[in-house]
């Protein structure tokens, strides 16, 4: 996968913003050519998309070993500057959680088989 987004970092903690999102980079200060220069700078990022427990980039400023949660990270991954004049993509709004509330709230009744299907995967997915 490509996206087009901004690099970031913070105490040495690099990170990529594609539409709002917050995603690691495998490697990221390691990259061929990536300098400290690129901070807020507009880039291509490619590579494989992932999930992974990584340090919370909330706490990055305020714990020295923050808490792990999901992110998504860049794995294999390489990069491009992007041209002066591309803008940034609008923030996309987050979809709802997919909980069985939700599913009330929508209007969407379960029955006994399908809400044992549906807490099944919520299990499995952490959804």
């Amino acid at each position: 996968m490509k996206l087009d987004g901004v690099a970031w970092s913070l105490n040495d903690e690099w990170w990529f913003e594609y539409c709002g999102e917050k995603l690691y980079v495998e490697n990221q200060r390691e990259l061929p050519g990536w300098t400290n220069a690129l901070h807020g700078r507009a880039v291509t990022i490619s590579g494989v998309l992932d999930r992974a427990r990584l340090p919370d980039l909330k706490q990055i400023s305020i714990k020295q070993h923050p808490d792990l949660r999901e992110y998504y990270i860049v794995r294999r991954a390489s990069w491009s500057a992007l041209d002066q004049q591309w803008k940034r993509p609008q923030q996309l709004p987050k979809a709802p959680r997919l909980t069985t509330e939700y599913l009330k709230s929508c209007g969407i009744k379960l029955d006994r088989e399908l809400q044992r299907y549906f807490d099944e995967w919520a299990k499995e997915s952490g959804g």
